[in-house]
């Protein structure tokens, strides 16, 4: 899966946040590890985004690839992360059922 890499400084980081979200909200994201470098009025957080590939459809509406890129959420997560998404998912299957 493809990543990208942001730098949001704890100074005048507005504009690299709005940057990350807009990445966030546009993309189809798998995971994200956050790092946080302590370098006094320099430091920053760091960012790297893994997400999956769309390609356009003839609407111009992304379609996701699925199938052999689907995401496997067991082997991104970690087993607590991974219990709780397996009990939100039952949880959503039961909802929907009724």
């Amino acid at each position: 899966m493809p990543f990208q890499m942001f730098l949001v400084p704890v100074l005048y980081g507005d504009e690299a946040t709005q940057e990350l979200n807009a990445f966030i909200a546009s993309h189809r994201v798998a995971h994200i590890e956050r790092k946080w470098i302590d370098q006094g009025t320099l430091s920053a957080w760091a960012f790297c985004v893994e997400y999956v590939l769309a390609s356009p459809t003839r609407d111009g509406h992304p379609r996701f690839q699925l199938g052999r890129n689907r995401i496997d959420y067991k082997t991104i997560s970690s087993p607590d992360e991974f219990t709780i998404f397996s009990l939100l998912r039952e949880l959503r299957k039961e909802l929907s059922q009724q």
